[in-house]
């Protein structure tokens, strides 16, 4: 059965996860040109589609900044995917979930540069995650670099499109986590 309340809780949220060089270094992966176009989040909704790039087999991604996460969680995992969306404005995706596991977890890290700097995301560019924590209240991330969300992975949730005012690509790095132990405690 699916869980049809989440509490806020459940939902963690990082400033300045990545220390600045791995910050920037994961900033420059972003932007080769590998990005494709097309993808969409949940096929069986409208939605508009997104730039999406593949990053499991960068070690970079699937072993540096994955052990740096799962140690600052304090817990262990298993890496099922890594990858990058891409949200320029009227592209938006639709409300999904990324598994219907309960020991599925995302974490989701907000990689988008302001121009050249670490800057404040400003609110008036849009593009926040959209928690759906149950079907009357909501809960919105603001997409500030290197910022981070850490959910279970069965959230029902959406990128929002950024506005005309934001003159770039809004860039989540996706890490999708099965849990194995908790060792937090």
């Amino acid at each position: 059965m699916k869980k049809q309340q989440w509490n806020l809780s459940e939902i963690k949220t990082f400033d300045r996860f990545f220390n600045d060089d791995e910050f920037l270094e994961i900033n420059s992966y972003c932007r080769r040109p590998q990005w494709g176009y097309g993808n969409i989040s949940n096929p069986g909704t409208p939605c508009t589609p997104f730039f999406t790039m593949p990053l499991m087999d960068d070690e970079f991604f699937n072993t540096h900044c994955f052990n740096i996460i799962s140690n600052k969680i304090g817990k262990k995992f298993i890496l099922k995917d890594v990858y990058a969306n891409g949200h320029i404005f009227g592209t938006q995706g639709s409300p999904h979930q990324d598994s219907d596991l309960d020991e599925d977890f995302t974490f989701l890290l907000y990689s988008n540069l302001v121009g050249r700097d670490i800057k404040n995301w400003n609110p008036s560019w849009g593009g926040k995650t959209v928690f759906f924590l149950n079907k009357e209240d909501l809960h919105y991330v603001l997409p500030k670099p290197n910022s981070a969300s850490y959910f279970p992975a069965n959230i029902f949730h959406f990128a929002e499109s950024t506005t005309r005012h934001f003159q770039g690509m809004r860039i989540s790095v996706a890490w999708k986590l099965k849990l194995i132990s908790d060792t937090s405690n």
